[in-house]
């Protein structure tokens, strides 16, 4: 894509509004901490809604910051897998951390006013639970089909989110 580059340590985005926006990696020198390593890379583009998606690699971790492409407005999210929703004023993201360090995630992010914004975010309190997918009925309903898995045997459960009264809510 003609709007990212990397030249050297630099990840330079250029902006529709004719600015650049610099995201720069942080390689310690020799003396100091590796843990405070982080590299930044170009993961997608999301052209219903002009957002791109970089990925950020740390000592032991990762995630990923969403960048307006208009503004330059960005959030950092956990999430694996963005799913727009149809008046492509939100962004539904799963995070599926199983059998790793946390458990698995839901979060919904706002887009409409420009300036990206954590609306709802709920992370389960044990590895075994995660989401698999979602699905928006609406822009103020969304089915996500989650997994419960303990001991090698597991089932699917459905959640939904609903927006009501200007606020998410989570039912399963």
């Amino acid at each position: 894509f003609s709007f990212v580059r990397r030249i050297g340590n630099d990840l330079i985005i250029r902006l529709n509004n004719g600015r650049g926006k610099i995201i720069s990696d942080f390689i310690p020198g020799r003396n100091e901490d590796e843990i405070k390593v982080k590299h930044h890379f170009f993961y997608g583009y999301l052209k219903d809604i002009n957002y791109i998606i970089i990925e950020n690699i740390y000592y032991e971790s990762w995630d990923y910051t969403l960048v307006n492409l208009q503004n330059g407005e960005e959030i950092e999210i956990c999430s694996d897998d963005l799913i727009i929703s149809p008046d492509k004023k939100n962004i539904l993201g799963l995070t599926r951390f199983n059998k790793t360090f946390a458990g698995g995630g839901i979060n919904i992010i706002d887009i409409a006013g420009g300036i990206p914004v954590m609306k709802f975010e709920k992370r389960f309190d044990t590895i075994d639970y995660y989401p698999v997918k979602g699905v928006w009925s609406s822009g103020s309903l969304i089915r996500v089909e989650c997994k419960y898995e303990m001991n090698k045997t597991g089932f699917l459960f459905d959640a939904l989110l609903k927006y009501e009264n200007n606020n998410w809510t989570l039912e399963y």
